[in-house]
């Protein structure tokens, strides 16, 4: 059997080639062979120091890929290409990641993300697609992306606030809220992304998708509080910067290392949890936090989220508590046997 996978596929972002690496891991233990579509989203326009980065960053994530054994269909540029001569299997998979974010997926076609090239006859599915954000940002295709929504066998979103958007919206009723894939990683495939040497530091590690001033002012007094000091990595000057020159397997073992983890990426979130770390959660870009939040709040850690300094200030109890994984896990538990549940159905022939 073969199925193909729609994500951002070939990004420099760690949490985009795990959650891809997951969700093709739990296709291959179940008998399938996978590609992914190779279609990308056209890339920004920065500077030359931030040129050197994204090259840097593609290289190392491309390595990842190529360990991984990721393998690609032939190479898309556009909707018309694909309707034209879509590529061949059995099922097709739409997620995870923010696929339906439209305020990303517009730099190419948002259609796309919607499967709206494919036959109405295919097994098409969607595993833990996110919009994320909690309100639809209308386009002028929302009937085309409507009409092919109600050709899916199965759908899931990532967060609460994707079924309300599916319901209000699409007029879709049936959609479950999933896991994303990464939460999904067996002992054995999360052991192969571990390091070797997980000594615990006495430091914090800083990740961040989305900086400014704020966000630098919120980490520099969570250090403060805990009299802890930063992992070499950080560094600030003006605003906010920090240069981070390496691997995913490298960054796992950061999170591994680190006493205490300050992070507004939801997949640098998730590995905290999956490694049992003590961490909190920063804003993100604004209006797209909900995708954190759900998690958080679904399994017992919504306190880990700080909107502002002043947040930080009035409960700074919580910096020091310790996060009780074993009720953690119990809960994460009940929410990995319904998605495997939905997507060992979404997925059976």
């Amino acid at each position: 059997m073969k199925a193909i996978i729609l994500t951002f596929s070939k990004e420099d972002n760690r949490g985009a080639n795990l959650q891809a690496y997951a969700l093709s891991s739990y296709l291959k233990k179940n008998g399938f062979s996978v590609d992914f579509l190779d279609i990308q989203l056209p890339g920004k326009k920065i500077n030359f120091k931030g040129r050197i980065l994204q090259n840097v960053n593609k290289y190392l994530a491309g390595r990842f890929r190529k360990k991984n054994e990721f393998t690609f269909t032939k190479k898309y540029y556009t909707l018309d290409e694909l309707k034209l001569n879509p590529p061949k299997a059995d099922l097709y998979i739409v997620g995870s990641d923010q696929v339906w974010n439209t305020e990303i997926t517009n730099s190419l076609d948002p259609r796309i993300y919607f499967l709206t090239f494919l036959p109405d006859r295919v097994r098409k599915i969607a595993y833990a697609a996110s919009f994320g954000r909690n309100k639809w940002a209308i386009t002028a295709f929302d009937s085309e992306i409507k009409q092919s929504l109600h050709t899916f066998h199965a759908i899931s979103v990532r967060e609460d606030s994707g079924i309300i958007i599916c319901k209000e919206k699409f007029d879709i009723d049936n959609v479950e809220c999933v896991l994303d894939p990464t939460l999904l990683l067996d002992d054995k495939s999360l052991e192969s992304l571990l390091p070797n040497n997980r000594l615990v530091r006495n430091q914090i590690f800083g990740y961040y998708l989305y900086r400014n001033e704020s966000i630098h002012n919120m980490s520099i007094r969570i250090s403060e509080i805990l009299h802890l000091p930063f992992e070499k990595t950080f560094k600030a000057k003006g605003a906010f910067r920090f240069f981070h020159f390496y691997g995913i397997k490298t960054w796992i073992k950061k999170i591994c290392q680190a006493e205490f983890v300050i992070t507004n990426s939801f997949h640098c979130m998730v590995f905290c949890i999956l490694l049992r770390k003590s961490f909190v959660v920063l804003p993100t870009f604004p209006g797209r936090e909900i995708r954190m939040l759900s998690l958080l709040r679904k399994i017992g850690l919504g306190e880990r989220y700080f909107d502002n300094i002043e947040d930080i200030e009035k409960r700074q109890i919580v910096l020091f508590e310790k996060i009780d994984y074993n009720l953690v896990f119990k809960l994460l538990e009940k929410y990995r046997s319904n998605s495997i549940q939905f997507l060992q159905k979404a997925i059976t022939f």
